[in-house]
């Protein structure tokens, strides 16, 4: 989906033990297991007969985060032109961010992705079940939206003054820094000027970021173009 750089982890995930409860942790804090939901979502994604392939992943603060991505083909569905549909999932057993799930596209030869649909889930806490939340919130994924997410955001003509907002916007929320926004808006001049040219600008920018920071700050960056966004 993004993904994640070139020194994000492929093909294995290895078998880490449950990390210690993060400092401030209560006593009902229980961890969610990072293997346990990347098969969780191995396994919802078969079920709906999708095929999940070039798995990449990276792991932070001593193996208690996650991020996690596939590329996804479903045989009823065509991704927009030059990109795959993509799967991702993040975890933090630190505290560091909540658990989530997204769905977007990723363009490998641009060296870019998106992030179109974000499924913030439950907390570390006992008596939850990270992996049936992800199995559920795998099944609830419409791949067609993300497709049609592309085609209203290459219909959207965006004004100076919109982008500018959109621009700010990212940049007071920390999203991007302001030299590389102000790249972003010089790659949007040389083109038309739509939300899908701005958003594919800011990609590519966002593409440097840490791994673990990708998959919410191009969802951030796709909301503030998008305002049918989920």
């Amino acid at each position: 989906m993004i993904l994640i750089r070139a020194d994000a982890g492929a093909a294995v995930l290895p078998d880490l033990p449950d990390p210690p409860p993060p400092p401030g942790a209560g006593p009902r804090w229980r961890p969610a297991g990072h293997v346990g939901l990347v098969r969780a979502v191995l396994a919802a994604a078969a079920d709906r007969g999708w095929r999940l392939s070039n798995f990449k992943h990276h792991l932070a603060a001593g193996g208690a985060d996650l991020a996690a991505s596939w590329d996804a083909e479903a045989a009823w569905v065509e991704p927009p032109p030059g990109a795959a549909f993509s799967v991702g999932v993040v975890n933090s057993n630190a505290r560091h961010f909540a658990l989530r799930l997204y769905a977007g596209l990723r363009y490998s030869k641009e060296g870019f992705g998106l992030a179109l649909a974000e499924v913030p889930l439950g907390r570390h806490t006992a008596g939850h079940d990270p992996e049936a939340e992800v199995r559920e919130a795998v099944r609830g994924l419409n791949l067609r939206r993300l497709a049609a997410a592309v085609a209203r955001l290459e219909k959207a003509v965006l004004s100076e003054r919109r982008a500018a907002e959109v621009l700010v916007t990212a940049g007071r929320r920390r999203l991007l820094p302001w030299g590389r926004l102000g790249r972003a808006e010089l790659c949007w001049r040389h083109g038309e000027k739509t939300a899908w040219r701005l958003l594919r600008c800011l990609a590519r920018e966002c593409a440097r970021n840490p791994p673990l920071r990708q998959l919410p700050q191009l969802f951030a960056l796709y909301k503030l173009l998008d305002p049918r966004a989920d």
